[in-house]
């Protein structure tokens, strides 16, 4: 999706089990605030694990992620499917990753 609104929309309507955004959106809002509606909401649960991305480097990154949240993680692009597969079992364990 590509607005914060419609993000939380999506993710309410099927209940996801893990949120891959980008920091950046291009067009209502951004990552962070599909963040805070992501969190906001009563229908979606307060530890559902989200991974952040961005092409924007790591030390420009960090200080726009929410801090103390320990369902978040940062990818910086490119990233390869062995760094997003670590990251999602780093937040979920297994459940998401088939061997």
């Amino acid at each position: 999706c590509s607005d914060a609104r419609q993000a939380l929309i999506q993710a309410e309507g099927v209940q996801v089990g893990l949120v891959l955004m980008d920091l950046l959106l291009p067009n209502f809002g951004s990552g962070l605030d599909s963040y805070k509606l992501l969190r906001q909401s009563t229908h979606l649960r307060k530890d559902l694990p989200i991974i952040f991305m961005s092409a924007i480097k790591p030390h420009k990154a960090e200080p726009l992620l929410p801090k103390n949240d320990p369902h978040i993680r940062f990818l910086n692009k490119p990233f390869s499917w062995e760094q997003l597969n670590k990251t999602i079992k780093d937040l979920t364990g297994d459940r998401f990753i088939k061997s």
